[in-house]
C-alpha cells in the first residue's frame, strides 16, 4: 500500500504543477480586462462631458429667451427647446448627433437674440414718441387752464374801440384850457437875447443806451432752459419769449436749441401772432 501511494503521488505532482501555472494566467487576464474596461468608459465620459455641459448651457439660455419673448407679448411663440438631455451616447454616431443638435441650438439662440433686440428697439422708439406726445399735451392743457379770461391788452383794445374819435376826455376837477393872449413876431424880435445873466441854455445830451437786462438766471444751459419753460407754464408769454430768444442767441450750439425755438413759436401762437409763430 505505501508503494501505491507513492506512485499516485508521482502522477499527481505534474498535474498539480500545470494547474498552478494555469490559475495565475487566467487571473492575470481577468485583472487586465477589469482594469481596461473602466478606463475606456472613463475616457469616453471625459470626452463627452464638455459637450454635454455646453449643450445644457445652450438649452438654459434658450429657455430664458423663450420666457423673455413670452413676457414681451410675442403671442404664442413655439418653444425653441423641445426636449432635454437624457443620457450620453457612447459611440461616434451619438457624438455626431450631439454635434448636430448643438449647432441647431446655437442657430435658434441667435435667432431668439435677434428677435429680442428688435423688440427692445421698437419699444424704445415707442416710449420716446409717447414721452414727447405727453409733454406736448400737458403743456397745452396747462397753458389753456392758466390762461386768464380777459387780459389787459384786450381791455385796452376794447376801451380804444368804444371811445369816439375827436372827443376829448375831461378829467373831473381840472380847469379847462383857455387862451391867455397873443404874441406877434415884432414882440418876439424885441425880446432881449439870453446873455451871461440870463438862464443857462440847455445842453443836448444824448442818452446813454441802457445795458440790456438778462432775463435768464446764471447757471448751466439746462437750468436756463428750465427757467424759460417755467415762465411758459405760468402763462407769462412775453417773459418766456424774451427768455427763449436770449437762450437761442447765447447757446446756439446747445442740443436744447431746437426745443427752445419750438416753444418760442408757441409763445407767438398763443398770443395770436401767427406770422411770427410760423
Amino acid at each position: 500500500m505505501p508503494e501505491m501511494q507513492t506512485i499516485m503521488a508521482l502522477f499527481e505532482k505534474p498535474r498539480t504543477k500545470d494547474m498552478t501555472r494555469k490559475v495565475p494566467a487566467f487571473g492575470l487576464l481577468g485583472l487586465i480586462f477589469a482594469l481596461v474596461e473602466p478606463s475606456v468608459a472613463v475616457a469616453q465620459s471625459r470626452d463627452l462631458q464638455p459637450m454635454l455641459d455646453r449643450l445644457q448651457r445652450l438649452e438654459r439660455d434658450i429657455r430664458t429667451l423663450n420666457i423673455a419673448l413670452a413676457r414681451k407679448g410675442s403671442g404664442g411663440t413655439p418653444a425653441l427647446v423641445s426636449g432635454s438631455i437624457q443620457a450620453a451616447p457612447s459611440n461616434s454616431t451619438g457624438l455626431a448627433r450631439l454635434d448636430a443638435r448643438l449647432g441647431e441650438l446655437e442657430q435658434e439662440l441667435r435667432a431668439g437674440t435677434g428677435k429680442v433686440e428688435e423688440m427692445t428697439y421698437t419699444i424704445q422708439q415707442i416710449n420716446q414718441r409717447l414721452e414727447k406726445l405727453v409733454a406736448d399735451i400737458d403743456y397745452r392743457l396747462s397753458a389753456l387752464e392758466s390762461r386768464p379770461v380777459g387780459s389787459a391788452g384786450s381791455a385796452s383794445r376794447i376801451n380804444a374801440a368804444t371811445t369816439p374819435t375827436g372827443v376829448q376826455q375831461v378829467v373831473p376837477g381840472a380847469t379847462p384850457a383857455g387862451v391867455l393872449g397873443t404874441l406877434t413876431g415884432s414882440d418876439m424880435n424885441a425880446a432881449p437875447p439870453a446873455g451871461a445873466g440870463g438862464p443857462v441854455a440847455a445842453i443836448a445830451v444824448s442818452p446813454v443806451p441802457a445795458k440790456p437786462v438778462s432775463v435768464l438766471p446764471k447757471g448751466s444751459p439746462k437750468e436756463k432752459y428750465s427757467y424759460a419753460f417755467s415762465l411758459l407754464q405760468k402763462a407769462e408769454y412775453e417773459r418766456a419769449e424774451a427768455a427763449f430768444t436770449e437762450f437761442v442767441d447765447r447757446h446756439g450750439d446747445d442740443p436744447l436749441v431746437g426745443n427752445a425755438r419750438y416753444w418760442l413759436g408757441e409763445t407767438y401762437y398763443v398770443r395770436g401772432q401767427y406770422v411770427k409763430a410760423a
